[in-house]
């Protein structure tokens, strides 16, 4: 039995990933949230099996983690390895609660509650009791996509998680701001899912196009005055991007 406490988006991604690897799963949530599920659900610790537990996943904010450990180290029994699944969240603060028996385990993934995702094609990284990286080849089926990092390491991981996935969705949003309609954020896909699959290949600075790349002054201002007229706070990002893009340009031996 594996206990997972933390039923938002992280928490039910691996209970569903557990139980579809054949696991049996306890997933704790809170008394108002709705969740159906084909395996255990509880709102208490009484309904945890504490006694029978392979080791327990905790996924909940990363300022409830202190508080949620010194709730669990009392009832949990000897030996059972405790893991907690945030990007910038150090081990130190499970090892007072279960000292080697901490673990980190952390799917560097965007989950989304109801969407599922393909294991096995992002990393997930371990540090602290062996278990965890079992517990990660176990999620992965695939030892490859299984990493070490300390909590430095991690927390450089997670800062530039944010930049790859948190702030594109956010300029998706400041690009939808813009659009005349009936246009949507559609019409930028194909876009950029071909940046996505040239970074596969190609280093960010073979992979750069556009008028920043160039040096198109020309274009450059006349983007900068529409996005005074239509979206004035998005104008200063524009200009700070195109100043950092022609900066690593200017760096780069790519011609």
């Amino acid at each position: 039995m594996v206990g997972i406490v933390g039923a938002g988006n992280v928490g039910q991604a691996l209970a569903w990933r557990l139980h579809a690897l054949g696991f049996s799963v306890v997933l704790l949530k809170r008394p108002y949230q709705a969740l159906e599920a084909p395996f255990a659900v509880t709102s208490s610790w009484e309904g945890f099996p504490w006694s029978g537990l392979e080791g327990v996943f905790l996924c909940v904010r990363d300022a409830q983690l202190p508080t949620v450990a010194a709730q669990i180290a009392p009832r949990l029994p000897p030996k059972v390895p405790v893991f907690h699944t945030a990007g910038s969240v150090e081990l130190a603060v499970l090892e007072p609660f279960f000292g080697s028996q901490a673990g980190v385990v952390y799917p560097l993934q965007s989950f989304s509650v109801g969407r599922p995702v393909e294991w096995g094609k992002f990393f997930v990284f371990w540090e602290g009791a062996l278990a965890a990286r079992t517990w990660a080849e176990r999620l992965t089926q695939d030892a490859s996509k299984v990493r070490f990092a300390d909590s430095e390491t991690r927390l450089r991981l997670h800062v530039g998680a944010v930049f790859t996935a948190n702030f594109v969705n956010a300029l998706f949003h400041m690009a939808e701001a813009i659009l005349p309609a009936p246009f949507s954020r559609e019409v930028y896909l194909p876009l950029t899912q071909e940046v996505l699959s040239k970074l596969e290949v190609l280093s960010p600075e073979k992979a750069q196009t556009g008028p920043a790349r160039r040096g198109d002054q020309e274009t450059l201002a006349k983007h900068l005055a529409l996005l005074q007229k239509t979206a004035p706070s998005l104008a200063p990002l524009y200009q700070h991007l195109s100043q950092y893009i022609q900066a690593y340009m200017a760096q780069s031996s790519v011609q």
